[in-house]
C-alpha cells in the first residue's frame, strides 16, 4: 500500500467512525417524539428535513454570490475559482442523489 493509499484509507476509516459516533450521539441527545399517528411522525421527520434543505439553499446562495462578485458571473467563460468549482461539483452530486 502506497503512502497516498494509506492516507486515503485512514481518512475513510476516520470518516466512517466519526459518522457512526455522531449518529449514536444524536440518538442519545435528540428527544423521542411523543406522537401517536403516522401523520404526526411524518410531520416530525419533515421538520428535521428542513436542516439539510437549508444547508443546500445556503450552498446555492454561496455559489451565486461568488459568481456575482467575480469575473465568473458568466459560467460559460470558465473563470471559476477552485472553491467555486468545488461547490458546483458538490451541488451536482447532491442533485443527482435526489
Amino acid at each position: 500500500m502506497t503512502q497516498d493509499q494509506r492516507r486515503v484509507a485512514i481518512g475513510a476509516i476516520s470518516g466512517v467512525l466519526f459518522i457512526g459516533v455522531s449518529v449514536w450521539l444524536l440518538q442519545k441527545i435528540l428527544p423521542v417524539p411523543a406522537v401517536a399517528t403516522t401523520g404526526d411522525k411524518l410531520g416530525y421527520a419533515a421538520r428535521w428535513c428542513m436542516l439539510p434543505a437549508l444547508l443546500f439553499f445556503l450552498m446555492i446562495v454561496a455559489i451565486g454570490n461568488a459568481r456575482f462578485f467575480s469575473a465568473a458571473i458568466d459560467p460559460t467563460l470558465g473563470k471559476e475559482s477552485q472553491r467555486m468549482d468545488g461547490l458546483r461539483r458538490l451541488r451536482q452530486v447532491l442533485k443527482a442523489m435526489r
